[in-house]
């Protein structure tokens, strides 16, 4: 008759095979999500834009708050310059 082992051993290693499975969904599911913000970003800044050239104000004007758009691929853009009010 055999002694009898302990399942502990067993269990961290299937943990440790797991474990990089587990850290690549999590860094899949944030890339997605960060693509999915910029996206919507882009989008509200596009809409906004159109919007004020519509009614005939520059665009620079739409959009008055720095927002995360062209940084998918490189750095961060600075935050755009406002343009100054009108008279």
């Amino acid at each position: 008759m055999r002694p009898k082992r302990s399942s502990r051993g067993q269990a961290a290693v299937e943990v440790l095979a797991l474990l990089p499975a587990l850290v690549l969904v999590t860094v899949i599911c944030l890339a997605v999500a960060l693509a999915a913000a910029r996206w919507v970003s882009a989008v509200g800044q596009a809409r906004s834009a159109a919007r004020a050239a519509e009614v005939g104000a520059p665009p620079a004007r739409a959009v008055s708050t720095p927002r995360l758009v062209a940084g998918a691929l490189g750095p961060l853009p600075l935050p755009p310059v406002r343009a100054p009010a009108p008279p």
